[in-house]
């Protein structure tokens, strides 16, 4: 049938029974857990600048740093790199740490700290 006009008549249920209303259809969409292959890390310079690169999760830390001290335009002040939130500053051990175990994937702001 074409819109607006009526169909042939739909038959009542044997009995006059009503029919059950179909049970309500529950979507249960479970997000899976990634597995990121690329994180992007930007580094905020310590004069208010800032630099974004992308990295493999499985490097280290130590190839964030390298990268700034290769391409740093603030001089070349000796740093730490740290997260603000929640605050972290990272040591020489976490440097031989892979990006993904230190949490910073998909995507980290790291900030350079003056070395005390």
């Amino acid at each position: 049938a074409k819109f607006g006009k009526a169909g042939p008549p739909v038959a009542p249920p044997p009995d006059g029974a009503q029919a059950p209303p179909p049970p309500p259809k529950v979507e249960v969409v479970q997000e899976p857990k990634k597995d990121y292959e690329q994180t992007r890390i930007q580094v905020r310079l310590f004069n208010g600048s800032a630099m974004t690169q992308s990295f493999k999760v499985q490097e280290e830390l130590a190839a964030v740093r390298l990268f700034v001290e290769l391409n740093r335009t603030d001089g070349d002040q000796p740093f730490e790199l740290m997260t603000t939130f929640p605050r972290k500053v990272f040591t020489e051990d976490d440097m031989q740490k892979p990006l993904n175990s230190l949490g910073l994937v998909p995507s980290a702001v790291l900030v350079l700290k003056k070395l005390q």
